[in-house]
């Protein structure tokens, strides 16, 4: 099948969404289909269209974006018009069998129009910030108009994929509709493997990797943290991403106990990620709203225990399941984060059992896996259309 995907972001531009489309985009390709992105660049020099290695087709947009995580208001309006301008005109040079969408708003609403033009199945992937009730703070001044949109977009749409349970109930929530399915994210079990090693060798050593950001509860991982190297002994945490609140981390950590050493890497680059992981012990990611998590999958894939959020741990679950292996916290405060960091410290049986679990859950959530769920569900629709 022809399939043409149009997102605002694509790697090396965005966080969990693009970096899921672009690991579905290549499971795709690497099934026999023919796929194309419709995206936009990060500088004039990154725009054109190019033939990836996987046989993918990218084709980037000037838009004046100039930052790779979370785009300014500015730059999503700028980026919104150009998708907009060229849309129409990209996917009629090549007429695909199916458009899909990643994020409800912008790229599925801006798709609607110059799919029903082309007499083709619209496919929407929902990922989070596209949702009501996921974060307030990301669409800034056009949250007002979100309701409205998504409203054109679940009656215009031909399938609706939700990246996870939680999205799952937060969309049906907004709007029920029969065109809702619940396809998490998938990880790629060959690239993020465990590491060669004792458990013991790594098991003070606590790693969060995200957006410092409000949302991700980084300030009561860091003091729930400190709590637990004044019980435990000496303990590391890693915070690998970057955002909002670093300074105020960094300048709260240097004033906290000597038993906690705190290392602040930044965001890094994606071929650095499976290192990361494996130099670490343990995941921490506590995040107030979730879907199916590229951290969590990969920290599992890692073999690494998590100690999360019900959101997750949970929030990506597929249809059947209750959550992804961890210890659990119902309650997110820095004293809850303490015991459960004490608790695994001084129980290494427990912690190689779930550095095993995390790995047998991952092997079921290939990539490979979730692009023939999703090879499954287009091709119904595309049926459907004919």
């Amino acid at each position: 099948m022809r399939l043409s995907f149009v997102c605002h972001e694509f790697p090396p531009i965005g966080g969990g969404a693009a970096t899921a489309l672009d690991a579905l985009t290549h499971a795709l390709a690497e099934c026999g289909h023919d796929v194309s992105i419709l995206t936009v660049g990060l500088d004039c020099d990154s725009c054109g269209t190019v033939l990836m290695p996987d046989g993918c087709q990218v084709t980037r947009l000037r838009a004046a974006r100039r930052t790779l995580l979370a785009p300014s208001m500015v730059e999503l309006l700028r980026s919104c018009l150009v998708l907009r301008k060229h849309m129409y005109a990209w996917l009629a040079e090549n007429p695909p069998d199916v458009v899909i969408a990643y994020f409800a708003v912008p790229a599925g609403y801006l798709a609607l129009r110059p799919a029903r033009l082309l007499g083709k199945p619209l496919v929407v992937s929902l990922r989070g910030s596209d949702l009501p009730g996921f974060s307030k703070k990301r669409l800034g001044i056009f949250a007002a108009l979100q309701s409205p949109l998504l409203r054109k977009v679940w009656r215009g749409t031909d399938l609706l994929c939700a990246n996870g349970d939680m999205l799952y109930q937060l969309a049906y929530a907004f709007m029920a509709t029969d065109k809702l399915q619940n396809i998490p994210n998938g990880v790629d079990v060959e690239k993020f493997t465990p590491a060669e090693r004792a458990v013991a060798s790594t098991d003070g050593r606590f790693l969060f990797v995200g957006q410092l950001i409000a949302r991700k509860q980084c300030r009561q991982i860091l003091e729930g943290m400190a709590l637990a190297a004044g019980i435990c002994g000496p303990l590391e945490l890693t915070f690998a991403g970057d955002g909002p609140l670093r300074q105020q981390l960094e300048q709260e950590a240097s004033t906290l106990t000597s038993a906690l050493r705190v290392h602040f890497v930044g965001l890094q680059p994606r071929e650095s990620l499976p290192d990361l992981y494996r130099e670490h012990g343990l995941l921490i990611q506590v995040s107030q709203a979730e879907g199916a998590s590229n951290v969590v999958l990969e920290a599992l894939a890692s073999g690494l225990p998590i100690i999360g959020s019900r959101a997750a741990l949970s929030g990506g679950a597929a249809d059947g399941e209750t959550a992804c292996p961890g210890v659990l916290l119902d309650v997110v405060t820095p004293q809850t984060i303490c015991d459960a960091v004490v608790q695994i410290q001084h129980d290494s049986v427990r912690r190689r059992e779930l550095a095993e679990e995390s790995r047998n859950y991952a092997e079921k959530h290939s990539w490979k896996q979730k692009a023939q769920d999703f090879e499954k569900l287009i091709q119904d629709v595309f049926r459907g259309r004919l």
